[in-house]
């Protein structure tokens, strides 16, 4: 049993103004058997073993004299915090452990007078288990890591390895569990059939070339006016609003770097920051050009409101003739504006007459990272087919802006860059499928074992039929990582318990 008037945290948020009303029961070791009877026998014959779901009920009070709320707002509020379409993490004031869960409905509050309100939060835990709030963690040494579970079962785990140099595959786990990404068949031809164009976390300006206030990006959704430089800080590009010349219009600045080759296929993957704490407009994006300096294709974000937040994705093509073409522009939902700063991973490919994007999200004001188990939404994809060959020109050099309108700018980031070419793999070749940097991620926390999955910067990908998700059991597990003295790894993940 649990007393009252603790606090309760929701993803680590304090559900401001509600507590506990009394005491509940805090169930453990749901463990259910199914046994069979045996004809001619005195017991029963035991079948098997299993982990049941169960759900809890929280009693919880809100005291209007907190803050002043009406019937309608209280509502909306409660609704803010627990409205989540994936498993939350609830914690309780003062416990050392928390559970993972959903909330489920239907829900009813009881008002008296005008002091306080009453209602009960139904969390419905699919795995019953307590997991402990202390974060374990251990990194490799020799390509050796080892995980020790002072729980009562087995637990789901973070794997992160950051690439030191381009590897084929990356192989993590032991004999019995292990995950494989890539090819590890030495009797395949070995080639980097993308290689890379630009890759850069804009930690300084090295090799970059600033546009002249005479210049500009003829992108209406995009971008403006150039000429205003980029504060390093630390390890991203943020506009100088105080060195912007013009002073009407979308203006701001933007850098320009040069391939040391044209490409055909290729693949970008651009990351900014919106700082969404307050209101203000702004535009931030990547600018891909072709062999003759024109705009061929720009992928980022803009929000050209400055008093409300009207936040939108944006991908656009122009072909030979400057003509635009909006390919996608889906607009930033109530769900993603939920965050305090939202990091954006815009990504566009094209491979033949084919141009695939995607998107994906963070909160960057998650102490847990950006991550599989942090991702806002799941990554959204769309394909344009273009069929008459509007698309095609060879690529040859990128620019990234920041623009400002007339209000309030909205502080935007630049965060970095990964762009490669796409050549013609031949069938049963091996492609050196991590690049030096590259971050592996590999998260089996998550309840439902279908959300398990590997990200390469925070891009999901494929496993081998060869390997499966697994938990580190109880007691002492050493796990490897190879190719040898290829990545830096690191493990953490939390004891629980039935």
């Amino acid at each position: 049993m649990l007393d009252c008037l603790k606090s309760i945290y929701v993803n680590g948020k304090r559900m401001k103004g509600f507590k506990l009303d009394g005491d509940f029961t805090v169930p453990f070791f749901n463990i259910n058997i199914e046994t069979q009877q045996v004809k001619g026998r005195k017991r029963e014959a035991f079948i098997s073993k299993e982990t049941t779901g169960t759900k809890v009920t929280l009693p919880m009070l809100y005291y209007f004299s907190d803050r002043d709320m009406g019937k309608n707002e209280l509502m909306n509020e409660i609704v803010e915090y627990i409205d989540h379409d994936e498993e939350v993490e609830v914690e309780i004031e003062g416990e050392d452990w928390f559970w993972r869960g959903y909330f489920t409905g239907e829900m009813s509050i009881n008002y008296f007078d005008i002091t306080y309100a009453r209602f009960d939060l139904e969390l419905q835990l699919l795995d019953p288990a307590r997991f402990s709030k202390k974060l374990m963690k251990n990194t490799a040494y020799q390509d050796v890591v080892t995980a020790v579970n002072n729980g009562t079962q087995e637990t789901g785990f973070t794997m992160e390895a950051t690439a030191l140099k381009d590897a084929p595959f990356i192989f993590f786990g032991n004999e019995d569990n292990h995950i494989l990404v890539g090819d590890d068949n030495e009797e395949k031809e070995l080639k980097n059939y993308s290689p890379p164009l630009l890759t850069n976390e804009f930690r300084d300006q090295l090799g970059f070339s600033r546009m002249g206030a005479s210049e500009s990006i003829p992108d209406r959704y995009l971008g403006g006016t150039t000429g205003a430089s980029f504060n390093q800080n630390p390890e991203s590009w943020v506009l100088n609003v105080d060195n912007v010349q013009q002073k009407s219009g979308w203006r701001g600045g933007a850098l320009s770097r040069t391939f040391n080759r044209s490409a055909q296929n290729f693949r970008t993957t651009v990351k900014i920051n919106v700082n969404q704490r307050r209101k203000g407009s702004g535009k931030i994006g990547q600018f891909i050009y072709d062999e003759r300096n024109r705009l061929m294709f720009s992928l980022g974000y803009q929000n050209v409101h400055s008093t409300k937040d009207s936040g939108r994705i944006v991908f656009m093509a122009y072909n030979e003739a400057g003509d635009e073409k909006m390919l996608w522009g889906p607009t930033v939902n109530r769900k993603l504006k939920r965050a305090d700063i939202l990091a954006l991973y815009l990504r566009i490919e094209r491979k033949g007459d084919k141009l695939n994007m995607s998107y994906w999200t963070y909160d960057d004001t998650n102490p847990k990272g950006r991550t599989e188990n942090t991702l806002l939404q799941p990554v959204a994809n769309r394909t344009f087919t273009d069929g008459g060959k509007f698309y095609q020109r060879k690529v040859t050099n990128t620019r990234f802006g920041i623009f400002r309108g007339n209000g309030q700018f909205r502080d935007l980031r630049l965060l970095g860059v990964y762009m490669y070419e796409l050549l013609d793999k031949p069938k049963g070749a091996r492609d050196y499928l991590i690049k030096q940097g590259d971050l592996i991620t590999i998260d089996t926390t998550k309840t439902d074992t279908r959300k398990n999955v590997v990200t390469i910067n925070g891009t999901p990908v494929t496993h081998t039929f060869s390997s499966s998700f697994f938990k580190i059991p109880k007691g002492m597990t050493n796990y490897t990582t190879l190719p040898e003295n290829t990545f830096d790894t690191a493990i953490w993940w939390r004891d629980k318990y039935k």
